[in-house]
């Protein structure tokens, strides 16, 4: 049966047999003969068959290899001899590889959580040109404090405060004019 399998789906075969990296890795071996087509037009259709039958001689040589091991353990028992311990390194390898992705993924959450955010630049906060001043004729001091950040300078006595990109004098608490730095 698992031989019928490895002629028709290949894959599914390896992992019947207790491999599952080598499972993916016959698959990734089909999904490339399938993505020839894509690069090479009509030459990618001969790499299809040669990817698929190289993933069925494959999954054959898994099969034969798991009912070869099956056949000497079952060879071993009868000759009542002591059977070593049954150990497949591919789901072990796959358990502990799992197991390490989680802990990084935990260990990236826990320790730095603020770089998970997406921080979207407030475009506000820049005037349209550098060497235009933003129109904001009739602002207060906190709306362009609030948009533009604190100015560099204030002067108390002509009423102008710069900013990096602008400069603005105030009257009466609010901007009367604005001007390129």
């Amino acid at each position: 049966m698992r031989y019928l399998l490895a002629l028709v789906m290949p894959p599914l075969a390896i992992l019947i047999c207790g491999r599952p990296i080598s499972a993916l890795l016959n698959l990734a071996w089909i999904i490339v003969g399938f993505l020839w087509v894509y690069a090479f037009s009509i030459f990618g259709l001969i790499a299809i068959p040669f990817a698929f039958l190289g993933a069925v001689v494959h999954a054959v040589l898994v099969v034969s290899r798991t009912s070869a091991d099956e056949r000497q353990r079952e060879l071993i028992t009868a000759l009542g001899g002591k059977l070593p311990a049954r150990r497949n390194w591919e789901l072990d390898a796959a358990a502990i590889l799992m197991a390490l992705v989680l802990v990084a993924a935990v260990i990236g959450i826990v320790v730095s959580p603020q770089k998970a955010v997406i921080k979207i630049p407030n475009t506000l906060a820049k005037p349209s040109t550098p060497h235009t001043a933003p129109s904001i004729n009739g602002w207060t001091m906190a709306e362009v404090v609030s948009r533009h950040g604190e100015p560099q300078s204030k002067d108390r006595t002509s009423g102008w405060a710069i900013w990096p990109s602008f400069r603005a004098r105030f009257e009466g608490g609010s901007v009367v004019e604005a001007l390129p730095p």
